[in-house]
Protein backbone atom coordinates (compact mmCIF):
# COMPACT_ATOMS: atom_id res chain seq x y z
CA UNK A 1 0.00 0.00 0.00
CA UNK A 2 1.52 3.31 -1.01
CA UNK A 3 1.97 6.20 1.41
CA UNK A 4 -0.78 8.37 -0.12
CA UNK A 5 -3.35 5.62 0.29
CA UNK A 6 -2.27 5.05 3.90
CA UNK A 7 -2.57 8.76 4.62
CA UNK A 8 -6.10 8.84 3.15
CA UNK A 9 -7.16 5.90 5.35
CA UNK A 10 -5.63 7.47 8.45
CA UNK A 11 -7.27 10.83 7.69
CA UNK A 12 -10.63 9.14 7.13
CA UNK A 13 -10.38 7.29 10.44
CA UNK A 14 -9.37 10.48 12.27
CA UNK A 15 -12.28 12.37 10.71
CA UNK A 16 -14.72 9.65 11.79
CA UNK A 17 -13.33 9.64 15.34
CA UNK A 18 -13.43 13.45 15.63
CA UNK A 19 -16.95 13.55 14.19
CA UNK A 20 -18.08 10.87 16.64
CA UNK A 21 -16.59 12.75 19.59
CA UNK A 22 -18.20 16.01 18.49
CA UNK A 23 -21.61 14.36 18.05
CA UNK A 24 -21.32 12.69 21.48
CA UNK A 25 -20.24 15.97 23.10
CA UNK A 26 -23.06 17.89 21.43
CA UNK A 27 -25.59 15.28 22.53
CA UNK A 28 -24.42 15.49 26.15
CA UNK A 29 -24.43 19.30 26.02
CA UNK A 30 -27.94 19.41 24.59
CA UNK A 31 -29.22 17.00 27.22
CA UNK A 32 -27.58 18.85 30.11
CA UNK A 33 -28.31 22.40 29.05
CA UNK A 34 -30.89 22.63 26.25
CA UNK A 35 -33.30 19.73 25.78
CA UNK A 36 -34.52 16.86 27.94
CA UNK A 37 -36.81 14.05 26.84
CA UNK A 38 -39.23 11.97 28.87
CA UNK A 39 -41.39 9.01 28.03
CA UNK A 40 -44.93 9.57 29.34
CA UNK A 41 -46.48 6.47 30.96
CA UNK A 42 -49.98 7.78 31.75
CA UNK A 43 -52.98 9.20 29.92
CA UNK A 44 -53.40 12.30 32.09
CA UNK A 45 -52.54 14.57 29.14
CA UNK A 46 -54.54 12.63 26.55
CA UNK A 47 -55.16 13.40 23.70
CA UNK A 48 -52.34 15.97 23.50
CA UNK A 49 -49.83 13.46 24.89
CA UNK A 50 -50.66 9.77 24.66
CA UNK A 51 -49.24 6.99 26.87
CA UNK A 52 -45.90 5.93 25.42
CA UNK A 53 -45.25 9.28 23.72
CA UNK A 54 -41.94 10.98 24.31
CA UNK A 55 -41.98 14.70 25.10
CA UNK A 56 -39.04 16.96 24.33
CA UNK A 57 -38.61 19.73 26.88
CA UNK A 58 -37.06 23.08 26.00
CA UNK A 59 -35.00 24.01 29.06
CA UNK A 60 -33.87 27.36 27.68
CA UNK A 61 -37.28 28.90 26.94
CA UNK A 62 -37.98 29.98 30.54
CA UNK A 63 -34.30 29.88 31.52
CA UNK A 64 -32.25 26.83 32.47
CA UNK A 65 -32.28 25.94 36.15
CA UNK A 66 -28.95 26.18 37.97
CA UNK A 67 -28.45 24.08 41.09
CA UNK A 68 -26.23 25.40 43.86
CA UNK A 69 -25.21 22.00 45.19
CA UNK A 70 -25.59 18.26 44.71
CA UNK A 71 -28.97 17.02 43.51
CA UNK A 72 -29.05 14.57 46.42
CA UNK A 73 -30.78 17.09 48.67
CA UNK A 74 -32.53 20.15 47.23
CA UNK A 75 -33.97 22.88 49.44
CA UNK A 76 -35.55 26.20 48.60
CA UNK A 77 -32.86 28.65 47.57
CA UNK A 78 -30.67 25.96 45.99
CA UNK A 79 -32.14 26.69 42.55
CA UNK A 80 -31.72 29.79 40.42
CA UNK A 81 -32.72 30.30 36.81
CA UNK A 82 -30.62 31.61 33.97
CA UNK A 83 -31.67 33.81 31.09
CA UNK A 84 -34.72 32.70 29.13
CA UNK A 85 -36.11 34.01 25.89
CA UNK A 86 -39.80 33.39 26.62
CA UNK A 87 -42.18 33.96 29.51
CA UNK A 88 -44.46 31.13 30.66
CA UNK A 89 -47.91 31.37 29.10
CA UNK A 90 -51.31 29.95 29.90
CA UNK A 91 -51.90 26.74 27.95
CA UNK A 92 -48.18 25.97 27.71
CA UNK A 93 -47.47 22.27 28.30
CA UNK A 94 -44.79 22.08 30.97
CA UNK A 95 -42.67 19.47 32.70
CA UNK A 96 -41.96 20.01 36.38
CA UNK A 97 -40.66 18.07 39.35
CA UNK A 98 -43.53 16.60 41.35
CA UNK A 99 -43.71 18.87 44.43
CA UNK A 100 -45.88 16.46 46.42
CA UNK A 101 -44.15 13.11 45.94
CA UNK A 102 -44.08 12.64 49.74
CA UNK A 103 -47.78 13.40 50.12
CA UNK A 104 -50.19 16.20 49.26
CA UNK A 105 -49.45 18.15 52.44
CA UNK A 106 -45.65 18.36 52.20
CA UNK A 107 -43.45 19.87 49.51
CA UNK A 108 -40.35 17.91 48.59
CA UNK A 109 -37.98 18.13 45.63
CA UNK A 110 -37.30 14.78 44.00
CA UNK A 111 -35.01 14.96 40.97
CA UNK A 112 -36.37 11.68 39.57
CA UNK A 113 -40.11 12.38 39.69
CA UNK A 114 -41.66 14.53 36.99
CA UNK A 115 -45.14 15.54 35.85
CA UNK A 116 -46.22 16.81 32.45
CA UNK A 117 -49.29 19.06 32.63
CA UNK A 118 -50.75 22.15 30.99
CA UNK A 119 -50.41 25.53 32.69
CA UNK A 120 -53.82 26.97 33.49
CA UNK A 121 -52.90 30.00 35.60
CA UNK A 122 -49.81 32.17 36.07
CA UNK A 123 -48.54 34.18 39.04
CA UNK A 124 -50.89 37.11 39.58
CA UNK A 125 -53.89 35.28 38.07
CA UNK A 126 -57.12 34.45 39.84
CA UNK A 127 -58.26 31.00 38.75
CA UNK A 128 -61.62 29.33 39.22
CA UNK A 129 -63.67 26.39 37.93
CA UNK A 130 -67.38 26.74 37.22
CA UNK A 131 -69.44 23.79 35.98
CA UNK A 132 -66.18 21.95 35.39
CA UNK A 133 -64.76 24.60 33.06
CA UNK A 134 -61.54 26.51 33.71
CA UNK A 135 -61.38 30.30 33.89
CA UNK A 136 -58.93 33.07 34.73
CA UNK A 137 -60.35 36.46 35.55
CA UNK A 138 -59.71 38.89 32.73
CA UNK A 139 -58.61 36.15 30.30
CA UNK A 140 -61.24 35.33 27.69
CA UNK A 141 -59.56 32.57 25.68
CA UNK A 142 -60.21 28.83 26.22
CA UNK A 143 -58.07 27.09 28.81
CA UNK A 144 -57.06 23.46 28.44
CA UNK A 145 -59.15 20.71 26.89
CA UNK A 146 -62.67 22.18 26.77
CA UNK A 147 -64.18 18.95 25.41
CA UNK A 148 -62.95 17.03 28.46
CA UNK A 149 -64.17 19.79 30.78
CA UNK A 150 -67.65 19.24 29.33
CA UNK A 151 -67.57 15.77 30.91
CA UNK A 152 -66.72 17.20 34.33
CA UNK A 153 -69.79 19.43 34.09
CA UNK A 154 -71.96 16.36 34.72
CA UNK A 155 -69.74 14.87 37.44
CA UNK A 156 -71.37 14.89 40.89
CA UNK A 157 -70.47 13.57 44.30
CA UNK A 158 -72.90 10.70 43.76
CA UNK A 159 -71.21 9.70 40.50
CA UNK A 160 -67.78 9.34 42.11
CA UNK A 161 -68.07 5.55 41.94
CA UNK A 162 -68.71 5.46 38.17
CA UNK A 163 -65.75 3.75 36.52
CA UNK A 164 -65.38 6.42 33.81
CA UNK A 165 -64.45 8.92 36.52
CA UNK A 166 -61.00 8.23 37.96
CA UNK A 167 -60.51 11.22 40.25
CA UNK A 168 -62.14 12.21 43.56
CA UNK A 169 -64.97 14.71 43.57
CA UNK A 170 -63.42 16.74 46.39
CA UNK A 171 -60.61 19.14 45.55
CA UNK A 172 -57.71 21.01 47.10
CA UNK A 173 -57.31 21.87 49.93
CA UNK A 174 -59.61 19.00 50.96
CA UNK A 175 -60.81 20.78 54.09
CA UNK A 176 -64.38 21.50 55.20
CA UNK A 177 -63.45 25.16 55.75
CA UNK A 178 -62.94 25.47 51.95
CA UNK A 179 -65.36 22.93 50.42
CA UNK A 180 -64.23 23.11 46.80
CA UNK A 181 -64.68 20.31 44.28
CA UNK A 182 -63.63 19.65 40.69
CA UNK A 183 -66.85 21.20 39.33
CA UNK A 184 -66.88 24.33 41.50
CA UNK A 185 -63.46 25.52 42.59
CA UNK A 186 -62.05 28.85 43.71
CA UNK A 187 -61.60 31.67 43.11
CA UNK A 188 -57.96 31.03 43.98
CA UNK A 189 -55.30 33.72 43.64
CA UNK A 190 -51.85 32.69 42.34
CA UNK A 191 -49.34 34.68 44.39
CA UNK A 192 -46.50 36.24 42.46
CA UNK A 193 -43.00 36.97 43.65
CA UNK A 194 -43.06 39.78 46.23
CA UNK A 195 -46.69 39.33 47.25
CA UNK A 196 -47.32 39.44 51.00
CA UNK A 197 -49.44 36.61 52.41
CA UNK A 198 -51.13 37.04 55.77
CA UNK A 199 -50.91 33.82 57.78
CA UNK A 200 -54.51 33.15 58.78
CA UNK A 201 -56.34 29.83 58.62
CA UNK A 202 -57.72 30.41 55.12
CA UNK A 203 -54.36 31.38 53.64
CA UNK A 204 -52.53 28.65 55.50
CA UNK A 205 -54.79 26.02 53.94
CA UNK A 206 -54.10 27.43 50.49
CA UNK A 207 -50.45 28.48 50.69
CA UNK A 208 -49.11 27.20 54.00
CA UNK A 209 -47.08 24.26 52.67
CA UNK A 210 -45.36 26.51 50.13
CA UNK A 211 -44.59 29.04 52.87
CA UNK A 212 -43.09 26.18 54.90
CA UNK A 213 -40.97 25.16 51.91
CA UNK A 214 -39.70 28.71 51.47
CA UNK A 215 -38.85 29.31 55.14
CA UNK A 216 -37.45 25.80 55.62
CA UNK A 217 -39.56 25.09 58.69
CA UNK A 218 -42.98 23.77 59.64
CA UNK A 219 -45.83 25.94 60.91
CA UNK A 220 -48.45 25.21 63.53
CA UNK A 221 -51.30 27.24 64.95
CA UNK A 222 -51.45 27.93 68.67
CA UNK A 223 -54.15 28.91 71.13
CA UNK A 224 -53.64 32.60 70.36
CA UNK A 225 -54.66 31.93 66.73
CA UNK A 226 -51.21 32.73 65.32
CA UNK A 227 -48.79 30.51 63.42
CA UNK A 228 -45.36 29.62 64.80
CA UNK A 229 -42.41 27.75 63.36
CA UNK A 230 -40.96 24.67 65.02
CA UNK A 231 -38.20 27.04 66.21
CA UNK A 232 -40.85 29.06 68.07
CA UNK A 233 -40.82 32.08 65.75
CA UNK A 234 -44.08 33.94 65.17
CA UNK A 235 -45.03 34.21 61.48
CA UNK A 236 -47.83 36.69 60.80
CA UNK A 237 -46.93 37.54 57.20
CA UNK A 238 -44.78 36.01 54.50
CA UNK A 239 -43.39 37.68 51.38
CA UNK A 240 -43.43 35.16 48.53
CA UNK A 241 -40.00 34.36 47.13
CA UNK A 242 -41.36 33.10 43.81
CA UNK A 243 -44.52 32.85 41.72
CA UNK A 244 -46.98 29.95 41.85
CA UNK A 245 -48.70 28.13 38.98
CA UNK A 246 -51.85 26.05 38.52
CA UNK A 247 -51.29 22.93 36.39
CA UNK A 248 -53.90 20.53 34.97
CA UNK A 249 -53.96 17.48 32.74
CA UNK A 250 -55.95 17.62 29.51
CA UNK A 251 -57.69 14.37 30.45
CA UNK A 252 -59.76 16.05 33.15
CA UNK A 253 -61.43 12.85 34.34
CA UNK A 254 -58.16 10.96 34.79
CA UNK A 255 -55.54 13.44 35.94
CA UNK A 256 -54.14 14.08 39.39
CA UNK A 257 -53.11 17.71 39.23
CA UNK A 258 -53.40 21.10 40.94
CA UNK A 259 -57.09 20.48 41.53
CA UNK A 260 -56.01 17.72 43.92
CA UNK A 261 -52.76 18.90 45.46
CA UNK A 262 -52.47 22.64 44.90
CA UNK A 263 -49.95 25.01 43.39
CA UNK A 264 -46.55 24.54 41.77
CA UNK A 265 -43.64 26.83 42.75
CA UNK A 266 -41.68 28.34 39.87
CA UNK A 267 -38.41 26.65 40.83
CA UNK A 268 -39.96 23.20 40.25
CA UNK A 269 -40.57 23.92 36.55
CA UNK A 270 -38.11 22.19 34.20
CA UNK A 271 -39.25 23.74 30.94
CA UNK A 272 -41.74 23.89 28.09
CA UNK A 273 -42.76 20.93 25.96
CA UNK A 274 -42.07 21.95 22.35
CA UNK A 275 -42.36 18.57 20.63
CA UNK A 276 -44.26 15.32 21.21
CA UNK A 277 -43.28 12.14 19.43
Amino acid sequence: MDKKKKDRIVNTILCLVVTGVLIWTARIYLKLYVVMSFKVPTESMYPSVKPGNRVYVNRLAYGRRIFANSLDSISHGDITRGWGYSEPKRNDIMVFNNPYCWGWHLLHFDKLKYFVKRCMALPGDTFYIHNGHYYVRGFNEPLGNVEAQNQVEFYTKDSATITDFHIPYGAFPLREEIPWNIREFGPLYMPKQGDTIELNLHNYLLYGHIVEWEIGDTLSIRDDGHYYTAKDSLVEYHVMHQGLYFMCGDNCMNSTDSRSWGLVPEEFIVGRVDFVW
